[in-house]
């Protein structure tokens, strides 16, 4: 079984953030910056998968916009900038180890 790194990534648009996971970074990049006629701004990542982001957005739940979107506030700029990292390729937390979860 491959083995799949997962990231949660941060990312800014006219004003809000949204908070994702992926085990493909540049390609979920590449979509979101196609699907969006805004500029995207990629803030960084942190390893880890659903669980992490789960809980990141139930923190951030009182600047919760819409769906994976959130108002970019002081509090959660701060966050990312002090806990996320530019991503930078074979980065991520390996979430699979053979059948069984990690």
């Amino acid at each position: 079984m491959k083995h799949k790194k997962w990231v949660i990534y941060f990312v800014l648009a006219n004003g809000f953030v949204k908070i994702g996971t992926t085990s493909d970074y540049d390609r979920r990049i590449k979509a979101l910056k196609a699907a969006n006629a805004s500029f995207i701004e990629e803030l960084g990542v942190i390893e880890g998968g659903n669980d992490l982001e789960k809980s990141i957005h139930q923190r951030f739940r009182h600047c919760h916009s819409h769906a994976e979107w959130f108002f970019a506030t002081q509090d959660l700029l701060a966050f990312i900038g002090d806990e996320a990292v530019p991503y930078q390729a074979g980065m991520g937390k390996v979430l699979f180890d053979g059948d069984n979860v990690v």
